[in-house]
């Protein structure tokens, strides 16, 4: 496929639209929209500030708006696929999935096109490997075989990814490992002088005739 860049602010309104109408300018047409509500904030909500709450409430809920309020206006077919963050166990992020889960159903009585559905990982993204199960569940709700499927939320269980640790490379690990030595006063069984060198080949030859 094709792609390009486009730098915008999700949370402002003529920043959104402008984003559409880019698109739809350069491909002349839009089938659907990924929108990725992604900010998190796990602050104990006893320790929330007033600001940190509202921050999440726009950077989350005020884009996941815009983006369909500008979908209703612009796109008579097609759908919109919302990402909600994680909840991680914070009651804000409960707020934010509970309001967007209400949203899509609210725009699902409203508007019959575009289709609109909420799709809700268990954690934060990883790596691609290890996200299969969002990207199929994004890509099914963007597909025909979806059509007439609208005003859902899906959760959706993701696999813990592994540890970054697990994947380095082992000489890579070996070198991060505090357990293993790595200055220069450390013998390594493969460093010889040309002295110890001949010493071993003496007693191997010495072995070998011995034997």
């Amino acid at each position: 496929g094709q792609a390009i860049p486009i730098q915008a602010d999700m949370t402002t309104q003529m920043d959104v639209l402008t984003t559409y109408q880019k698109v739809l300018e350069i491909f002349g047409a839009l089938g659907g929209v990924v929108h990725v509500a992604e900010h998190v904030n796990t602050t104990p909500f006893e320790s929330m500030a007033e600001a940190e709450f509202f921050e999440v409430l726009i950077e989350d809920v005020r884009s996941s708006f815009l983006v369909l309020k500008t979908a209703a206006r612009l796109l008579s077919v097609g759908w919109v696929v919302i990402v909600a963050p994680p909840a991680l166990g914070s009651v804000q992020m409960h707020t934010v999935q509970g309001a967007l889960a209400r949203m899509v159903t609210g725009f699902r009585e409203r508007f019959k096109f575009p289709r609109a559905n909420l799709v809700v990982p268990s954690r934060l993204s990883s790596d691609p490997l290890h996200d299969q199960a969002l990207v199929r569940a994004v890509r099914y709700l963007g597909s025909p075989e979806s059509a007439g499927v609208s005003g859902q939320l899906v959760d959706v269980d993701l696999p813990e990814p592994p540890r970054v640790a697990e994947a380095l490379l082992p000489e890579v690990r070996a070198a991060l490992d505090d357990n293993v030595r790595q200055d220069e006063e450390y013998d390594y069984a493969w460093e010889f002088s040309v002295d110890e060198d001949e010493a071993y080949e003496d007693d191997e030859a010495e072995y070998q005739d011995g034997h």
